[in-house]
């Protein structure tokens, strides 16, 4: 490849991979719309348990969901007093800004608040790669490839151009850049054309 060629390559590459490398680092929008969607859901299902089982069931299912989910969990009515939390729900987890709170109806039509906040570890909220690192590495790899083709597609008729005005510059009057590369419906099909009918033009004079 020219060296034209070499630095279409680099030049396309190094756009795509810093593109992927920003997408996959991003942290993801819908985090926080998830961790609202398990408090909608783990409240509803707390507020069933707190009618039909009593609040020790209902501390039983927060401490699952603190387990399973690495979430904070507790359920209030009237917004103040604590029915059931998990193990490390903070006393005051109602009042904290980071914490997604939502009102939930029990099947009887009562009304609870439920609270939730992320521990670490909460998958929804972690600022973590998109794509894991073999597949960040292969999205490079094939942008690479992408990258490689199209950068030989563009610079692989202006070298044939070039090897043929050398070629016709030391007296090989029928040295032309190739009917395949003239054949291409753009302005380097134009140029290689041009070139061509040149090259016949003057060997015809000579």
């Amino acid at each position: 490849m020219s060296v034209i060629g070499f630095k279409i390559f680099f030049s396309f590459w190094l756009v795509f991979a810093i593109l992927i490398a920003l997408f996959a680092l991003l942290r993801d929008p819908g985090s926080s719309v998830r961790l609202m969607d398990h408090v909608r859901h783990d409240g509803l299902v707390a507020a069933a348990l707190v009618e039909r089982e009593g609040q020790a069931r209902c501390n039983q299912f927060s401490a699952d969901v603190e387990e399973q989910t690495h979430m904070s969990f507790a359920l209030f009515e009237n917004e103040q007093k604590r029915v059931c939390q998990s193990p490390a729900a903070d006393p005051k987890l109602i009042e904290e800004a980071d914490v997604a709170r939502i009102t939930v109806v029990s099947p009887s039509g009562k009304t609870f608040t439920a609270a939730g906040a992320a521990l670490p570890g909460f998958d929804a909220l972690l600022v973590t790669p998109r794509l894991r690192y073999d597949n960040l590495a292969l999205a490079i790899l094939v942008s690479g490839l992408v990258c490689f083709t199209l950068a030989r597609y563009l610079a692989r008729p202006l070298q044939q151009v070039r090897d043929a005005s050398r070629r016709l510059a030391a007296g090989d009057l029928q040295a032309r850049a190739g009917p395949s590369v003239g054949s291409r419906k753009d302005e380097i099909g134009d140029l290689v054309r041009d070139f061509d009918a040149m090259a016949a033009r003057l060997e015809l004079l000579v």
